[in-house]
């Protein structure tokens, strides 16, 4: 499996954060949506807390950003993304494995969502995801 790191984001890395953000997901969320930088900045802090956000680092380099949260019956990934260069190399792969082999170890779901468009579906499909709902160009998606 690839080798990263996660640890909690530092009020000192937020706008990194929101600008790989944009640059991994800001063509989906664009053609979903449409983007307003406003909206997405204020949008984005609000449903991902710097607090609960961490950062993923491939050999101490910033890598990109994650935000999982936890409720009584699954854990839920409300934001992975990993900057191009980190793509492809199975990085993501082993995150998702291993936050899923967490939610299994307290005997929980692993929930999340992603855009209708953003081709990273299949990944989360080949992994053991399944389709659970869809609306508002979102697919909800459950690897039980």
């Amino acid at each position: 499996m690839a080798s990263y790191s996660r640890r909690p984001a530092l009020q000192s890395e937020k706008e990194i954060l929101f600008e790989a953000y944009w640059l991994t997901v800001g063509e989906y969320v664009s053609k979903a949506w449409g983007w307003d930088e406003k909206i997405q900045r204020e949008g984005f802090w609000k449903h991902h807390p710097l607090t609960q956000f961490e950062v993923i680092e491939v050999e101490h380099v910033f890598a990109g950003g994650l935000h999982v949260v936890e409720d009584k019956t699954d854990l839920h990934i409300r934001m992975i993304y990993l900057l191009p260069a980190f793509q492809n190399h199975g990085i993501g792969s082993s995150m998702i494995i291993d936050i899923h082999t967490t939610a299994k170890s307290k005997n929980k779901g692993l929930r999340l969502k992603v855009i209708n468009c953003n081709p990273v579906t299949s990944l989360y499909e080949r992994l053991g995801f399944k389709l659970i709902d869809e609306r508002n160009a979102l697919k909800s998606m459950l690897w039980a």
